[in-house]
């Protein structure tokens, strides 16, 4: 419903539907791109990752195999994502889940940084980062500038056609 009312009230691309939230905005970034990834082209979460262990049993179980690019942005200083955090099952489970569900190495991804953002980039055989986890330094529970660049430069890589098609660069993936 959402998708539907941003392209029906504004002059919106709908190849270029993105989802991103901070925190519980994050989680539903999270469940959107696991319940209906055919609507959007790719999701950032920032702060917020969830317990995959109840959402599928099967990572396999993609919606029509529909696939959907995915980050997840978290802080060096963050309580919540710390060893003696409330999260860091979670947060390792993230990783785990989204590599099964697309059959990325989860042990080695690209890892480069950009500025201060510390990015393990999970790619696809064709060279797709079609899952991307990065660490940003002294970031605490919130969302910054430098951040929030870094997902748009993610965002803009990828659109998605009417037929359902995931593109990367405009080429078509799947």
């Amino acid at each position: 419903q959402m998708r539907t009312y941003i392209l029906g009230k504004y002059s919106a691309d709908p190849a270029r539907v993105y989802v991103t939230g901070q925190s519980m905005g994050g989680v539903m970034t999270n469940y959107i791109a696991i319940e209906c990834p055919e609507l959007i082209a790719a999701g950032a979460s920032t702060s917020a990752v969830i317990d995959y262990a109840g959402v599928y049993k099967n990572p396999a179980e993609m919606i029509e195999g529909v696939m959907v690019p995915i980050m997840f942005s978290i802080g060096q200083k963050d309580a919540y994502f710390q060893p003696n955090g409330m999260s860091v099952a979670p947060a390792i489970s993230t990783k785990k889940y989204w590599c099964d569900r697309y059959g990325l190495d989860l042990e080695n991804p690209g890892t480069y940084v950009d500025g201060n953002v510390h990015v393990a980039a999970y790619l696809t055989a064709e060279g797709v980062p079609l899952f991307r986890y990065q660490v940003v330094t002294d970031k605490i529970h919130a969302v910054i500038p430098d951040e929030l660049y870094v997902i748009y430069d993610y965002f803009t890589q990828f659109s998605r056609g009417s037929d359902k098609t995931l593109y990367y660069l405009g080429k078509a993936i799947g």
